[in-house]
């Protein structure tokens, strides 16, 4: 499978696994830093590199849970959607 249709791939599922739940959602306020890593269709790793960078905000639950906003993933999204593309 060619990296285009792959990638097209990963992004019809997420669409379609974020529809499905849709209603928990709703009810959640904050993921887990994988989980955010697959609403952002990116690795753990590089989830973890925003979070230390300071471009994705995180709260800590205790000494060492961390979790990530539901709003704070939708404020990234709209922030990388407002920059001027590297490309242009």
């Amino acid at each position: 499978m060619s990296d285009d249709l792959e990638h097209l791939v990963t992004v019809l599922e997420a669409r379609v696994a974020r529809l499905e739940g849709q209603v928990d959602d709703r009810a959640r306020l904050v993921v887990s830093i994988p989980e955010a890593a697959q609403r952002l269709t990116c690795s753990e790793s590089k989830a973890r590199e925003l979070i230390k960078s300071g471009r994705l905000r995180v709260i800590a639950l205790g000494d060492q849970k961390l979790v990530v906003p539901i709003k704070e993933l939708e404020r990234f999204v709209d922030a990388e959607l407002a920059e001027p593309s590297a490309e242009a």
